[in-house]
Protein backbone atom coordinates (compact mmCIF):
# COMPACT_ATOMS: atom_id res chain seq x y z
CA UNK A 1 0.00 0.00 0.00
CA UNK A 2 1.27 3.48 -0.87
CA UNK A 3 -0.19 6.84 0.09
CA UNK A 4 0.95 10.43 -0.03
CA UNK A 5 1.97 12.18 3.18
CA UNK A 6 4.45 12.17 6.06
CA UNK A 7 5.44 8.90 7.70
CA UNK A 8 4.73 10.16 11.24
CA UNK A 9 1.18 11.25 10.49
CA UNK A 10 0.49 8.12 8.41
CA UNK A 11 1.77 5.92 11.27
CA UNK A 12 -0.70 7.48 13.72
CA UNK A 13 -3.61 7.29 11.26
CA UNK A 14 -2.88 3.63 10.45
CA UNK A 15 -2.68 2.76 14.16
CA UNK A 16 -6.09 4.33 14.68
CA UNK A 17 -7.63 2.42 11.75
CA UNK A 18 -6.24 -0.95 12.83
CA UNK A 19 -7.39 -0.41 16.41
CA UNK A 20 -10.90 0.18 15.07
CA UNK A 21 -10.64 -3.26 13.41
CA UNK A 22 -10.03 -4.79 16.88
CA UNK A 23 -6.28 -5.33 16.42
CA UNK A 24 -4.30 -5.02 19.67
CA UNK A 25 -0.91 -3.32 19.48
CA UNK A 26 1.87 -5.61 20.72
CA UNK A 27 4.94 -3.52 19.91
CA UNK A 28 5.97 -0.60 17.75
CA UNK A 29 8.92 1.55 16.75
CA UNK A 30 7.62 4.97 15.80
CA UNK A 31 7.30 5.75 12.93
CA UNK A 32 8.58 2.71 10.98
CA UNK A 33 7.24 -0.55 12.45
CA UNK A 34 4.26 -1.93 14.38
CA UNK A 35 2.97 -5.38 15.30
CA UNK A 36 -0.60 -6.37 16.18
CA UNK A 37 -2.47 -9.45 17.37
CA UNK A 38 -6.12 -10.38 17.14
CA UNK A 39 -8.18 -13.48 17.97
CA UNK A 40 -7.15 -16.78 19.54
CA UNK A 41 -8.83 -19.51 17.45
CA UNK A 42 -7.96 -21.45 14.31
CA UNK A 43 -10.27 -23.63 12.23
CA UNK A 44 -13.02 -23.43 14.85
CA UNK A 45 -13.25 -19.63 14.63
CA UNK A 46 -16.78 -18.45 13.84
CA UNK A 47 -15.63 -15.26 12.12
CA UNK A 48 -12.56 -13.28 11.15
CA UNK A 49 -12.30 -11.51 14.50
CA UNK A 50 -11.80 -14.86 16.28
CA UNK A 51 -9.07 -16.08 13.91
CA UNK A 52 -5.63 -15.98 15.52
CA UNK A 53 -3.86 -13.23 13.56
CA UNK A 54 -0.43 -11.62 13.79
CA UNK A 55 -0.06 -8.53 11.61
CA UNK A 56 3.29 -6.82 11.07
CA UNK A 57 3.38 -3.45 9.30
CA UNK A 58 6.53 -1.72 8.02
CA UNK A 59 6.54 1.90 6.82
CA UNK A 60 9.10 3.73 4.73
CA UNK A 61 9.17 7.33 3.50
CA UNK A 62 9.89 7.58 -0.23
CA UNK A 63 9.92 11.20 -1.33
CA UNK A 64 6.36 12.51 -0.78
CA UNK A 65 4.91 9.00 -0.44
CA UNK A 66 4.82 6.44 2.36
CA UNK A 67 5.15 2.75 1.43
CA UNK A 68 3.43 0.30 3.78
CA UNK A 69 4.10 -3.45 3.81
CA UNK A 70 1.53 -5.72 5.55
CA UNK A 71 2.55 -9.22 6.65
CA UNK A 72 -0.29 -11.44 7.90
CA UNK A 73 0.18 -14.69 9.82
CA UNK A 74 -3.15 -16.48 10.33
CA UNK A 75 -4.12 -19.53 12.36
CA UNK A 76 -6.04 -20.97 9.38
CA UNK A 77 -4.94 -22.97 6.29
CA UNK A 78 -3.20 -21.10 3.49
CA UNK A 79 -5.79 -22.39 1.03
CA UNK A 80 -8.37 -20.23 2.79
CA UNK A 81 -6.10 -17.19 2.74
CA UNK A 82 -5.50 -17.50 -1.00
CA UNK A 83 -9.16 -17.34 -1.97
CA UNK A 84 -9.90 -14.17 -3.88
CA UNK A 85 -13.12 -13.50 -2.00
CA UNK A 86 -11.90 -14.26 1.54
CA UNK A 87 -12.58 -11.88 4.41
CA UNK A 88 -8.88 -11.05 4.93
CA UNK A 89 -8.64 -9.57 1.44
CA UNK A 90 -11.92 -7.74 1.92
CA UNK A 91 -10.68 -6.24 5.19
CA UNK A 92 -7.38 -5.17 3.64
CA UNK A 93 -9.14 -3.57 0.64
CA UNK A 94 -11.42 -1.66 2.97
CA UNK A 95 -8.44 -0.46 5.03
CA UNK A 96 -6.63 0.56 1.85
CA UNK A 97 -9.58 2.59 0.64
CA UNK A 98 -9.84 4.37 3.99
CA UNK A 99 -6.13 5.20 4.04
CA UNK A 100 -5.75 6.42 0.45
CA UNK A 101 -9.13 8.08 -0.06
CA UNK A 102 -12.80 7.40 -0.67
CA UNK A 103 -13.67 3.85 -1.68
CA UNK A 104 -14.21 3.39 -5.45
CA UNK A 105 -17.62 2.67 -6.86
CA UNK A 106 -17.01 -1.07 -7.13
CA UNK A 107 -17.15 -1.30 -3.34
CA UNK A 108 -20.81 -0.37 -3.33
CA UNK A 109 -22.98 -3.47 -3.23
CA UNK A 110 -26.45 -4.27 -2.00
CA UNK A 111 -25.18 -6.99 0.36
CA UNK A 112 -24.50 -5.61 3.82
CA UNK A 113 -21.79 -6.72 6.24
CA UNK A 114 -21.71 -6.55 10.01
CA UNK A 115 -19.41 -3.75 11.18
CA UNK A 116 -17.99 -5.96 13.96
CA UNK A 117 -17.66 -9.54 12.73
CA UNK A 118 -17.86 -8.73 8.97
CA UNK A 119 -20.35 -11.57 8.37
CA UNK A 120 -23.12 -10.88 5.80
CA UNK A 121 -26.59 -10.06 7.05
CA UNK A 122 -29.48 -12.35 6.14
CA UNK A 123 -31.62 -10.59 3.49
CA UNK A 124 -34.51 -8.78 5.09
CA UNK A 125 -32.94 -8.70 8.57
CA UNK A 126 -31.42 -5.59 10.12
CA UNK A 127 -29.35 -7.32 12.79
CA UNK A 128 -26.40 -9.70 12.57
CA UNK A 129 -27.22 -13.23 13.71
CA UNK A 130 -23.60 -13.72 14.85
CA UNK A 131 -23.05 -10.71 17.14
CA UNK A 132 -26.33 -8.77 17.12
CA UNK A 133 -24.92 -5.57 15.62
CA UNK A 134 -27.22 -3.58 13.31
CA UNK A 135 -26.70 -3.50 9.54
CA UNK A 136 -24.74 -0.42 8.53
CA UNK A 137 -21.98 -1.54 6.18
CA UNK A 138 -21.88 -2.79 2.62
CA UNK A 139 -19.88 -5.73 1.38
CA UNK A 140 -16.51 -4.94 -0.20
CA UNK A 141 -15.91 -6.94 -3.34
CA UNK A 142 -12.42 -7.85 -4.53
CA UNK A 143 -11.47 -5.51 -7.39
CA UNK A 144 -10.98 -6.76 -10.93
CA UNK A 145 -7.60 -6.35 -12.61
CA UNK A 146 -8.83 -3.28 -14.51
CA UNK A 147 -10.20 -1.73 -11.33
CA UNK A 148 -6.95 -2.44 -9.47
CA UNK A 149 -5.10 -0.33 -12.03
CA UNK A 150 -7.38 2.66 -11.47
CA UNK A 151 -5.42 5.54 -9.89
CA UNK A 152 -6.34 6.06 -6.24
CA UNK A 153 -7.12 9.37 -4.62
CA UNK A 154 -4.35 9.89 -2.02
CA UNK A 155 -4.84 10.89 1.58
CA UNK A 156 -2.56 13.91 1.70
CA UNK A 157 -1.46 14.38 5.30
CA UNK A 158 0.38 17.69 5.29
CA UNK A 159 1.96 19.73 8.05
CA UNK A 160 0.62 23.13 9.04
CA UNK A 161 2.86 25.75 7.34
CA UNK A 162 2.01 28.29 10.04
CA UNK A 163 3.85 26.33 12.71
CA UNK A 164 7.28 27.21 14.09
CA UNK A 165 9.70 24.38 13.32
CA UNK A 166 12.49 23.19 15.61
CA UNK A 167 14.70 22.09 12.74
CA UNK A 168 15.08 18.57 14.20
CA UNK A 169 13.14 16.19 11.93
CA UNK A 170 12.16 13.69 14.62
CA UNK A 171 10.81 16.51 16.81
CA UNK A 172 8.99 18.30 13.99
CA UNK A 173 7.46 15.02 12.76
CA UNK A 174 6.06 14.33 16.22
CA UNK A 175 4.64 17.88 16.39
CA UNK A 176 3.23 17.64 12.82
CA UNK A 177 5.50 20.46 11.69
CA UNK A 178 6.32 22.36 14.87
CA UNK A 179 4.53 24.44 17.49
CA UNK A 180 1.85 27.05 16.68
CA UNK A 181 3.04 30.60 16.08
CA UNK A 182 2.76 32.95 19.06
CA UNK A 183 2.27 30.02 21.44
CA UNK A 184 4.10 29.23 24.69
CA UNK A 185 5.63 25.75 24.93
CA UNK A 186 7.33 24.09 27.90
CA UNK A 187 9.98 21.37 27.69
CA UNK A 188 10.35 19.38 30.91
CA UNK A 189 13.58 17.40 30.89
CA UNK A 190 16.47 16.28 33.07
CA UNK A 191 19.96 17.54 32.31
CA UNK A 192 20.78 15.82 29.02
CA UNK A 193 22.43 16.44 25.68
CA UNK A 194 19.22 15.70 23.76
CA UNK A 195 17.48 18.66 25.39
CA UNK A 196 20.41 20.96 24.62
CA UNK A 197 20.40 19.84 20.98
CA UNK A 198 16.66 20.50 20.61
CA UNK A 199 16.83 23.96 22.20
CA UNK A 200 19.97 25.01 20.31
CA UNK A 201 18.54 23.88 16.99
CA UNK A 202 15.30 25.76 17.73
CA UNK A 203 17.28 29.00 17.96
CA UNK A 204 19.53 28.25 14.99
CA UNK A 205 16.52 27.46 12.80
CA UNK A 206 15.02 30.83 13.65
CA UNK A 207 18.24 32.63 12.72
CA UNK A 208 18.50 30.59 9.49
CA UNK A 209 15.05 31.93 8.59
CA UNK A 210 16.06 35.55 9.39
CA UNK A 211 13.90 35.65 12.52
CA UNK A 212 14.65 37.59 15.70
CA UNK A 213 15.84 35.18 18.43
CA UNK A 214 16.11 36.12 22.11
CA UNK A 215 17.76 33.84 24.68
CA UNK A 216 17.51 34.20 28.47
CA UNK A 217 20.03 31.91 30.14
CA UNK A 218 22.67 31.69 32.86
CA UNK A 219 25.49 31.58 30.31
CA UNK A 220 26.04 32.10 26.62
CA UNK A 221 24.67 28.79 25.34
CA UNK A 222 25.17 29.68 21.68
CA UNK A 223 28.91 30.37 21.81
CA UNK A 224 29.61 27.00 20.18
CA UNK A 225 28.02 28.41 17.00
CA UNK A 226 30.04 31.55 16.25
CA UNK A 227 28.09 32.26 13.06
CA UNK A 228 24.79 32.30 14.94
CA UNK A 229 25.97 34.23 17.96
CA UNK A 230 27.36 37.02 15.77
CA UNK A 231 24.08 37.29 13.89
CA UNK A 232 22.54 40.75 14.27
CA UNK A 233 19.14 39.08 14.83
CA UNK A 234 20.37 37.21 17.93
CA UNK A 235 19.83 38.83 21.34
CA UNK A 236 20.71 37.33 24.71
CA UNK A 237 20.17 38.11 28.38
CA UNK A 238 22.70 36.39 30.63
CA UNK A 239 21.71 36.02 34.30
CA UNK A 240 24.76 35.17 36.38
CA UNK A 241 26.14 36.41 39.74
CA UNK A 242 29.57 36.52 38.09
CA UNK A 243 28.27 38.31 34.99
CA UNK A 244 31.45 40.29 34.57
CA UNK A 245 33.40 37.01 34.27
CA UNK A 246 31.07 35.41 31.74
CA UNK A 247 32.60 35.65 28.30
CA UNK A 248 30.46 35.86 25.20
CA UNK A 249 31.30 36.11 21.53
CA UNK A 250 27.99 37.86 20.82
CA UNK A 251 27.46 41.46 19.81
CA UNK A 252 27.86 43.69 22.84
CA UNK A 253 24.88 45.81 21.76
CA UNK A 254 22.67 42.69 21.68
CA UNK A 255 23.81 41.27 25.03
CA UNK A 256 22.48 42.26 28.46
CA UNK A 257 24.05 41.08 31.73
CA UNK A 258 21.97 40.64 34.92
CA UNK A 259 23.58 39.59 38.21
CA UNK A 260 21.43 36.61 39.14
CA UNK A 261 17.95 35.24 38.55
CA UNK A 262 16.81 36.36 42.01
CA UNK A 263 16.78 39.95 40.73
CA UNK A 264 13.47 39.60 38.90
CA UNK A 265 12.75 43.33 38.83
CA UNK A 266 16.14 44.07 37.27
CA UNK A 267 15.61 41.24 34.81
CA UNK A 268 12.19 42.56 33.80
CA UNK A 269 13.62 46.03 33.19
CA UNK A 270 16.40 44.54 31.05
CA UNK A 271 13.87 42.60 28.97
CA UNK A 272 11.71 45.68 28.44
CA UNK A 273 14.73 47.65 27.27
CA UNK A 274 15.74 44.87 24.91
CA UNK A 275 12.20 44.69 23.46
CA UNK A 276 12.16 48.44 22.91
CA UNK A 277 15.49 48.23 21.06
CA UNK A 278 14.10 45.51 18.80
CA UNK A 279 10.92 47.50 18.12
CA UNK A 280 12.89 50.60 17.07
CA UNK A 281 13.94 48.78 13.90
CA UNK A 282 10.84 49.05 11.62
CA UNK A 283 11.48 45.84 9.67
CA UNK A 284 11.57 43.84 12.93
CA UNK A 285 8.01 44.68 13.99
CA UNK A 286 6.18 42.24 11.71
CA UNK A 287 8.89 39.56 11.64
CA UNK A 288 8.31 36.22 13.41
CA UNK A 289 10.34 36.07 16.60
CA UNK A 290 11.50 33.39 19.03
CA UNK A 291 12.17 33.56 22.77
CA UNK A 292 13.94 30.82 24.74
CA UNK A 293 13.69 30.97 28.54
CA UNK A 294 16.38 28.69 29.96
CA UNK A 295 16.45 29.99 33.54
CA UNK A 296 13.10 28.72 34.78
CA UNK A 297 14.52 26.09 37.14
CA UNK A 298 17.03 28.54 38.64
CA UNK A 299 14.31 31.17 39.00
CA UNK A 300 11.98 28.73 40.74
CA UNK A 301 14.71 27.67 43.17
CA UNK A 302 15.58 31.28 44.05
CA UNK A 303 12.14 32.89 44.12
CA UNK A 304 9.67 30.10 44.93
CA UNK A 305 6.53 29.44 42.90
CA UNK A 306 4.51 32.59 43.71
CA UNK A 307 7.08 35.14 42.52
CA UNK A 308 8.25 32.92 39.65
CA UNK A 309 4.68 32.53 38.40
CA UNK A 310 4.07 36.26 38.58
CA UNK A 311 7.29 37.09 36.68
CA UNK A 312 6.71 34.36 34.10
CA UNK A 313 3.14 35.50 33.41
CA UNK A 314 4.29 39.11 32.91
CA UNK A 315 7.16 38.02 30.64
CA UNK A 316 4.91 35.81 28.51
CA UNK A 317 2.33 38.57 28.09
CA UNK A 318 5.03 41.10 27.21
CA UNK A 319 6.67 38.95 24.52
CA UNK A 320 3.49 37.50 23.01
CA UNK A 321 2.30 41.06 22.42
CA UNK A 322 5.42 41.56 20.26
CA UNK A 323 4.76 38.49 18.06
CA UNK A 324 7.11 36.07 19.85
CA UNK A 325 6.80 32.28 19.95
CA UNK A 326 8.11 31.18 23.34
CA UNK A 327 9.98 28.04 24.39
CA UNK A 328 10.80 27.49 28.06
CA UNK A 329 12.79 24.70 29.73
CA UNK A 330 12.29 23.23 33.21
CA UNK A 331 14.01 20.37 35.03
CA UNK A 332 11.15 18.83 37.09
CA UNK A 333 13.56 16.71 39.14
CA UNK A 334 14.86 19.86 40.84
CA UNK A 335 11.49 20.86 42.34
CA UNK A 336 8.56 19.58 44.35
CA UNK A 337 5.58 18.45 42.27
CA UNK A 338 3.33 21.24 43.55
CA UNK A 339 5.88 23.88 42.47
CA UNK A 340 5.96 22.47 38.94
CA UNK A 341 2.16 22.25 38.83
CA UNK A 342 1.93 25.93 39.82
CA UNK A 343 3.48 26.89 36.47
CA UNK A 344 2.05 24.39 33.97
CA UNK A 345 -1.21 26.19 33.19
CA UNK A 346 0.76 29.23 31.92
CA UNK A 347 1.85 27.19 28.88
CA UNK A 348 -0.11 26.23 25.76
CA UNK A 349 1.63 22.87 25.58
CA UNK A 350 4.19 20.59 27.19
CA UNK A 351 6.86 18.32 25.74
CA UNK A 352 8.36 15.78 28.14
CA UNK A 353 11.83 14.25 27.77
CA UNK A 354 12.64 11.27 30.01
CA UNK A 355 14.92 8.25 30.37
CA UNK A 356 13.88 4.61 30.25
CA UNK A 357 15.77 1.35 30.77
CA UNK A 358 15.21 -0.88 27.74
CA UNK A 359 16.86 -4.29 27.71
CA UNK A 360 19.66 -3.12 29.98
CA UNK A 361 20.29 0.14 28.10
CA UNK A 362 19.24 3.65 29.10
CA UNK A 363 17.42 5.43 26.28
CA UNK A 364 15.96 8.91 25.99
CA UNK A 365 12.36 9.39 24.88
CA UNK A 366 10.10 12.30 24.01
CA UNK A 367 6.35 12.55 24.52
CA UNK A 368 4.07 15.48 23.67
CA UNK A 369 1.77 15.62 26.69
CA UNK A 370 -0.48 18.39 25.35
CA UNK A 371 -0.65 21.16 22.76
CA UNK A 372 -3.71 23.38 22.89
CA UNK A 373 -6.00 23.38 19.82
CA UNK A 374 -3.37 21.60 17.68
CA UNK A 375 -2.81 18.20 16.10
CA UNK A 376 0.25 16.23 17.18
CA UNK A 377 1.45 12.67 17.62
CA UNK A 378 0.72 11.10 21.00
CA UNK A 379 3.33 8.41 20.40
CA UNK A 380 6.39 7.88 22.57
CA UNK A 381 9.38 8.82 20.39
CA UNK A 382 12.93 7.60 20.96
CA UNK A 383 15.59 10.29 20.67
CA UNK A 384 18.83 8.91 19.24
CA UNK A 385 21.60 11.37 20.03
CA UNK A 386 23.75 10.49 17.05
CA UNK A 387 20.86 11.29 14.69
CA UNK A 388 20.33 14.67 16.34
CA UNK A 389 23.87 16.00 16.22
CA UNK A 390 24.08 19.14 14.14
CA UNK A 391 26.71 19.02 11.43
CA UNK A 392 28.76 22.17 11.06
CA UNK A 393 28.35 23.71 7.64
CA UNK A 394 31.37 24.94 5.77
Amino acid sequence: MTTKGDIGAIFDELLKRLTELNYNEESSTWPTEMEFKRGKKGMFAKNLLEVKTVLKVSLRQASDNVNMLFEYKLGIPSSYVNKEDNEVIQEFIKLKHEMVGAAPSHSASSEKLCDVCLNPFVPGENFCRTCGRSANRQKVEAPTQAQAQTPEQPLDVSFDPNRVAFGQKIVDDTLYGGIPKNSVMLITAPACEEKDLIVTRFMETGLDQSEIVVSISSDSIMDQNSKAVLNQAFYQVICNPQAELVSSQGNAENTVMVKGVERLTELSVALTTLLNNISRIPENIAKPKRLVIDILSDTLLSNQSVNTRKWLRETITKFKARNFTILSILNPHMHAKEEVQALLDLFDGQIELYEKDVEGYTKMYMHVKRMKNSRYSTRETELIRENMWIQDKA
